[in-house]
This record gives structure tokens, C-alpha cells and sequence, in this order.
């Protein structure tokens, strides 16, 4: 794995060995950020069920102030500390090894808030639902956030709170794209 964009663009990136991961895809990853583009310079980024951490170290590379990463699996927390440790980007960063409900709590406590938040939960583990719901009436979503989530193209989400702004196919992998209803 690669970073694909930005100041680190062809770093190489550490991933766990075996199948607890599922690595964002290099073209998801590029796409992601094209359509993103400068929403990501200056954000304060979450990536949410990170994995290697692949999609919050892109954002770094390409401009984001801060990243968080939540991920609950500790070998692959030490896979993203190392990889920030290798961009020399651990002060841009937060690696929360919880699962993500305690995780965005824990964040909320510190009043912390993200300008967008990437989700990419394991597929078929019903996972995005609860977390919608958490983040309808969370602070770490700033009222002008972005929520962009990567999952398999015949998962349906309820889009309670939110509006769906726009959804991206790539082969079975589909990026979603939310913001919060304003209330009327």
C-alpha cells in the first residue's frame, strides 16, 4: 500500500498480515479525495473503523491539520502508529484503540469536532446505522460536517438526520456522502 496524493504521495504504508483488515483501495482512496478535494486542507479529520489508517494518513498527506483515528483492533493501532511515526505526522494525530461508540464518547468528552469523518466499517457487521445515530446529536460533528461512507453496494443505510448529498460506485465498494439536515 501507498499514499497516492499529496506531500507523502508514493510512501509506502504498513497493513496488518492477514484478513482482520479490509484496506481502503488505492482508486477508492484517490477518488475519495478528488471529489473531496480542498474541503480536506486545514480539516480536522476522523477515520473512523481505520484499519492501516490508510484514508486518515491520505488526508494528512494532502493537508489536513489533524487527523483521529479510531480502530479497535490493537495490531492494527500499532500499524497506524508507525506509520505516523514513518511520515513524521504523530503531532497531527490521535489513535483512539477502542471500539468506535467508546471512541467518538471519548471524543466528545475532550470537545473534540471533525469537519469530516470517513466511516468504513466491516462490511455486513451493521455498524453504520448505530453510529449515524450517535453522530445525529454528537458535537464531534460540526454542524457543517461531512460524512462520507465506504461500504458494499447492497447495504442500505437510514439516512435519519442527514442528507444525502451524493454516492460514488466502485465495483462493490460504495462512498456515500452525507451532511446534517439543518432543522427547520
Amino acid at each position: 500500500m501507498r499514499i497516492v496524493g499529496g506531500i507523502h504521495r508514493g510512501r509506502k504504508i504498513k497493513s496488518p498480515r492477514g484478513r482482520t483488515t479490509r484496506p481502503t483501495p488505492d482508486m477508492v482512496r484517490e477518488a475519495l479525495f478528488n471529489i473531496l478535494n480542498q474541503k480536506v486542507v486545514q480539516c480536522r479529520f476522523l477515520d473512523i473503523f481505520a484499519g492501516t489508517g490508510a484514508v486518515g494518513l491520505e488526508a494528512l498527506s494532502r493537508g489536513a491539520d489533524f487527523a483521529a483515528f479510531i480502530e479497535q483492533d490493537h495490531v492494527a493501532c500499532k500499524v497506524i502508529f508507525e506509520n505516523l511515526k514513518n511520515l513524521n505526522l504523530l503531532s497531527k494525530a490521535e489513535v483512539l484503540c477502542y471500539d468506535a461508540m467508546e471512541s467518538m464518547k471519548k471524543l466528545e468528552k475532550k470537545d473534540e469536532s471533525f469537519d469530516i469523518i470517513f466511516l468504513d466499517p466491516p462490511y455486513y457487521k451493521n455498524e453504520i446505522n448505530p453510529c449515524l445515530e450517535y453522530l445525529r446529536y454528537s458535537r464531534i460533528l460540526k454542524p457543517e460536517s461531512v460524512i462520507v461512507i465506504q461500504h458494499a453496494w447492497d447495504i442500505s443505510l437510514e439516512y435519519d438526520g442527514f442528507v444525502y448529498i451524493k454516492q460514488k460506485k466502485y465495483g462493490k465498494t460504495i462512498l456515500s456522502f452525507l451532511i446534517k439536515e439543518e432543522k427547520s
